[in-house]
């Protein structure tokens, strides 16, 4: 990996987090994700229109249904991540969707396919299934309801993760294989949801008021940060292997630990981190 792509990369790790710092404040459902698609697909249309001019915005079939469906991918994402914000702290829920995506898709090949990790390898999946562990059921669980809202957490974090893993190779097979621009495609994308969630939006009309007029100024800024992000992400992913970049954009579960501790005044920060970096530990040697 060139040292441009590792700092586009990181960049977008601490972006990634603070995003979701303001998602997690915010809260909401599906008026609140299509909202952010608005903010996002308006804010960044002049980014589109140049890169439109600069490099030709004609798509072929196969590339309108790559953005589609990266759209649909990306839908089911934001409203799994937003349910996982209302049950649980950001400081597990965030770390939690992040790691569960490797250890999915390893187990998934030691199990399914009949692969034999590393040693290297059966070290790093310790290393997230003991991060992942003491996130969902480190807390107090003496009560039905504290462990009902454990297991809640490492199911939705489950649920993010697999649909992480589902997006990252679908849209790096669109940036890598398609060639389709990195700005563009991300930007159609943001469109597209609007599109998709606009009748289902329709439902949450107090929802969508709410967040207008009492969070706007995090609205705008989600709308300006989530597509910066991921467009670093793909952009770094032209030049740079899959398994290089995501392992190193999980770097961002150690940023959400420290501002769900620091901003959002969660807890138990010491035990938090050492299993968030537990979790990144684990995906940089599976990475490897």
């Amino acid at each position: 990996m060139s040292i441009l792509s590792l700092c586009l990369v990181l960049a977008a790790a601490i972006i990634h987090a603070t995003w979701n710092l303001l998602a997690k404040q915010v809260g909401g459902t599906v008026g609140f994700v299509w909202l952010c698609a608005v903010a996002s697909t308006l804010i960044w249309l002049p980014v589109a229109a140049v890169a439109a001019v600069a490099g030709g915005a004609g798509m072929s079939l196969r590339g309108w249904l790559l953005v589609a469906g990266s759209a649909l991918i990306h839908i089911g994402y934001f409203l799994t991540l937003q349910y996982g914000y209302r049950i649980g702290d950001l400081s597990v829920t965030y770390p939690l969707a992040r790691g569960t995506a490797p250890l999915i898709s390893t187990l998934g090949a030691i199990l399914i396919l009949g692969e034999h990790p590393t040693p290297q390898g059966t070290v790093g999946l310790l290393l997230l299934v003991g991060g992942v562990i003491a996130l969902s059921f480190g807390a107090d669980l003496s009560t039905p309801k504290a462990r009902a809202a454990a297991r809640n957490a490492a199911l939705v974090g489950a649920a993010v993760g697999a649909v992480i893993a589902v997006y990252t190779v679908w849209d790096a097979y669109a940036i890598k294989v398609a060639a389709l621009s990195p700005i563009l495609f991300n930007w159609y994308g943001e469109f597209s949801r609007v599109l998709f969630l606009a009748v289902p939006a329709t439902r949450f009309k107090y929802e969508i008021k709410r967040v207008w007029t009492t969070q706007r100024r995090k609205l705008l800024f989600i709308g300006a940060l989530s597509p910066a992000s991921y467009t670093l992400v793909l952009i770094a992913l032209r030049s740079a292997n899959v398994s290089q970049v995501a392992p190193l954009r999980e770097s961002s579960v150690l940023f959400g630990v420290l501002a769900g501790a620091r901003v959002l005044r969660e807890g138990h920060v010491r035990r938090r981190l050492v299993a968030s970096l537990a979790i990144f530990l684990g995906i940089v040697a599976l990475a490897l």
